[in-house]
């Protein structure tokens, strides 16, 4: 364990700017090392390929490759580390391989999407063989890493080909802007800045992932490229703050080919339009100084990616631009076009729509389907639909039951008045309909810091279903959850819209409840099991089922009657006016607290270690009560292992404690060994000193 702190000012200065410098610095003692862990040091030496980045005589960092048989790095000590592996002719890594030199080395395995970051100082060199002095080391979880295999019956003659450029050709615009994947080497140095890092001192390698079109090529020089909610130590950005130089590493996979930049960097904090990237939390622009295209520099070419679901929820740069460009227009009238049609339950119909043309359409008819982009907007709001009936234009809104980064839009209509009726009986696939980009005053806003209390009623149910989904995206891309209660009232299961749905939400879910009250249950139905309460909803009702204590914020939907009384009981039960939201009383922020119900044994933090039944790491993560149980925190970090119920029943995701202890939530229904504990519904259980808590699992396959 590092002694003094493992982060320089640069990386500390955007820690505290985003307020997690206290988390990240207890978590940054544990797991940032001087030396190699056992598992790290057998993961590097079953490595046929390692990223490694240096800075050449002139001071430009470069980022490169080094490939070899398994077993080309090898690690006589847990302190150092032997690459045993010439340079690619022409690399410009070559002349920075000498004694006393700094570099940093990202030991990743694309096809398991493991990884490991270590930067060290050269202590011995030979002809092909290099020795480092480990300074730091420590793991990364597997977001936004494509999984990828070399293609080994592509083995090709290595003839590689150099030239260098100062601006971007054709072939290198359209290789960076196709790249799923790139690498990103910065460094910071005490004879440079005159200060004294300490361990910190050194070069980072680091990877950098996201759907192709994530790096935007801005001219012939400069590049844009978004930055991910990560791991928050902030390596790259804060060694950019104290010298902005970088290298990139841009891979052709198809050809074998390496893209080398190098230039300066600079973070753009207030970026314009950043809300409509989906995923980016801010963005750092690169100027290329000079570069350099080593073709056919890899043996083999590689498979086609299967992408992180961490990827998949992101945005592009065109994905972007389409949304902003829809925004100008989200006040006039486009064509959507019905794409499905689905029965929610006996009287409610989901019909789901895509913009046919772009914004503005009934003057620049100049886009199509495959380039138009719904608005941007949140979640809760409503559409505001147009059409002719009797061949009178009548206009009505209905909330958006889809989430704001849903690939269409999904309204889900009680089958109740003219309008409606209307859309019952024309709506269907391939018909067009006028609608207007959403809006309203009912949403929650972000980011949320309290616990949420949903209450609905009938078709009040659909703008929960939309807060609900977007609530399991925020926590899947932002690492962000907070208990949220869903109290629900239907007339029977026949009248009740999105159960299945709602449960599978609830399950995902870091804290999440659902109740749902029926008042003329059918008499096969078993109270306890297929619902919770039968009759309307009770004052007695709500004060069961609300958090203790006043820090919720409550949304309430339905007819007005219904939402008069629970706004009343709510009021006597203490909840003060400006945490309930209704249409009438307009939104308001939130402030976050930890769920009422979570048990005091639980830590509220741990340094949590997992293992595959091979022993190798996967993830070494700070864990906090709000990340919930240890299957979504494994999920949220990019580990999938085994699941089923999610509830404690099927044991299908059963697996070996090494360290450590953990309170399972609910009843075990499934049989454990002393030494097993079920992820779905498992927490780190607190010490004496919770601070200090560690936890160490193997997964069982």
């Amino acid at each position: 364990m590092m002694t003094t702190s493992p982060f320089h000012r640069g990386e500390q200065f955007i820690q505290k700017r985003l307020g997690v410098n206290d988390q990240m610095e207890r978590f940054g003692q544990k797991v940032i090392r001087n030396y190699l862990p056992d598992q790290h040091m057998t993961f590097y030496q079953q490595l046929s390929y390692v990223f490694a980045g240096s800075v050449d005589e002139k001071g430009w960092p470069w980022a490169s490759i080094l490939i070899g048989d398994p077993g080309f790095i090898s690690c006589p000590d847990p302190k150092f580390l032997s690459v045993d592996a010439a340079t690619i002719p022409g690399d410009p890594l070559q002349q920075s391989l000498k004694h006393g030199k700094k570099v940093g080395m990202l030991g990743i395995e694309l096809a398991t999407r493991r990884r490991n970051r270590l930067s060290g100082t050269v202590i011995a060199t030979t002809d092909n063989e290099f020795s480092l002095k480990i300074d730091q080391s420590f793991g990364n979880c597997p977001q936004y890493i494509q999984a990828r295999t070399p293609n080994k019956d592509s083995d090709q003659t290595l003839s590689t080909k150099q030239s260098t450029f100062t601006t971007l050709n054709s072939y290198a615009k359209t290789l960076i802007e196709q790249s799923d994947t790139l690498f990103v080497t910065s460094y910071v140095s005490n004879a440079i800045s005159g200060s004294d890092f300490g361990a910190a001192e050194g070069v980072d390698v680091s990877h950098r992932g996201g759907k192709p079109g994530f790096v935007k090529v801005e001219d012939d020089k400069v590049l844009k490229i978004p930055d991910y909610a990560g791991n928050f130590h902030f390596n790259t950005l804060g060694n950019l703050l104290e010298n902005p130089k970088a290298g990139l590493l841009f891979i052709d996979f198809n050809k074998g080919h390496l893209l080398m930049l190098t230039g300066r960097a600079e973070i753009l904090w207030d970026y314009p339009n950043l809300e409509f990237f989906e995923g980016a939390e801010r963005v750092w622009a690169f100027s290329l100084d000079h570069g350099v295209l080593l073709e056919n520099a890899l043996p083999h070419t590689w498979s086609a990616p299967l992408f992180s679901i961490n990827s998949e929820l992101t945005g592009t740069w065109r994905e972007a631009e389409l949304k902003r460009e829809a925004d100008k227009f989200r006040h006039e009238w486009r064509q959507h076009m019905v794409t499905r049609v689905e029965k929610e339950s006996s009287d409610i119909t989901s019909f789901y729509l895509k913009p046919s043309t772009t914004a503005g359409d009934t003057r620049r008819n100049i886009m199509h389907s495959e380039n138009s982009a719904k608005a941007h907007f949140k979640a809760g709001q409503f559409l505001t639909l147009k059409g002719a009936i009797d061949g009178k234009e009548t206009i009505r809104t209905y909330t958006v039951s889809s989430a704001p980064n849903d690939e269409e839009y999904r309204i889900s209509v009680k089958k109740d008045g003219v309008f409606s009726q209307y859309l019952h009986g024309h709506l269907t696939p391939g018909f067009s309909i006028n609608a207007k980009s959403p809006t309203g005053d009912f949403f929650v806003v972000t980011p949320h810091k309290r616990p949420i209390v949903l209450i609905a009623a009938g078709v009040g149910i659909t703008p929960m279903v939309s807060i609900l989904r977007d609530l399991l995206f925020t926590q899947l891309k932002k690492r962000q959850a907070l208990p949220v209660t869903l109290i629900a009232v239907a007339r029977s299961a026949e009248e009740r819209a999105f159960f299945k749905e709602l449960g599978e939400l609830a399950s995902r879910l870091v804290q999440a409840n659902i109740i749902w009250c029926l008042t003329q249950p059918e008499s096969h139905l078993v109270q306890g099991q297929d619902y919770d309460h039968h009759g309307r909803l009770t004052e007695q009702v709500l004060q069961a089922h609300l958090p203790q204590g006043k820090e919720s914020d409550v949304y309430i939907c339905g007819p007005t009657p219904f939402m008069q009384s629970a706004y009343t009981w709510l009021r006597r039960l203490d909840i003060p006016d400006n945490q309930i939201h209704a249409e009438a009383f307009g939104p308001s922020s939130l402030q976050r607290e930890l769920a009422s119900h979570a048990s005091v044994d639980y830590a509220d933090e741990a340094l949590v270690s997992v293992l595959d039944r091979k022993g190798n790491h996967l993830l070494e993560q700070h864990w906090q009560r709000s990340d919930g149980t240890l299957l979504n925190f494994l999920e949220t970090h990019g580990v999938e292992p085994n699941f089923g119920c999610r509830s404690g029943r099927c044991g299908s995701c059963r697996a070996k404690r090494l360290e450590g202890n953990v309170l399972h939530s609910s009843p075990i229904s499934s049989d454990l060994k002393d030494d097993e504990i079920l992820l779905c519904v498992a927490k780190p259980s607190a010490t004496d000193s919770s601070n200090d808590t560690q936890l160490v699992i193997e997964l069982i396959e």
